[in-house]
C-alpha cells in the first residue's frame, strides 16, 4: 500500500478531495493522523477492489464531523 508519510505527500490529495467537496457546497474536511491509515486503505480498496463503501462512509463521517462543528462556531457566535 502507498501511503503519504509528509504533509507535501499529502498536500495533492487533501487539494483534490476538498475541491470536489466544495464544488458540490460540502464544508471543507480535515483527515487527523488517527483517520490516515483507513482513509488510504479506504482509497486503496476503491482502486484495487472497486469497493467505494469504505471510503465513502469514512468521507461521510469527516463531512458529518465538519458540519457539527461548524453549527458549534455558529451557536458560540451567537450566544456572546
Amino acid at each position: 500500500m502507498t501511503t503519504a508519510d509528509t504533509p507535501s505527500d499529502r498536500a495533492p490529495i487533501d487539494l483534490a478531495k476538498n475541491l470536489e467537496l466544495l464544488r458540490a457546497g460540502l464544508p471543507w474536511v480535515t483527515v487527523k493522523a488517527d483517520e490516515r491509515i483507513p482513509f488510504f486503505k479506504s482509497i486503496e480498496r476503491a482502486q484495487v477492489d472497486g469497493d467505494i463503501a469504505p471510503f465513502v462512509a469514512l468521507v461521510s463521517h469527516l463531512i458529518h464531523g465538519a458540519i457539527t462543528e461548524v453549527n458549534a462556531a455558529s451557536t458560540r457566535r451567537r450566544t456572546r
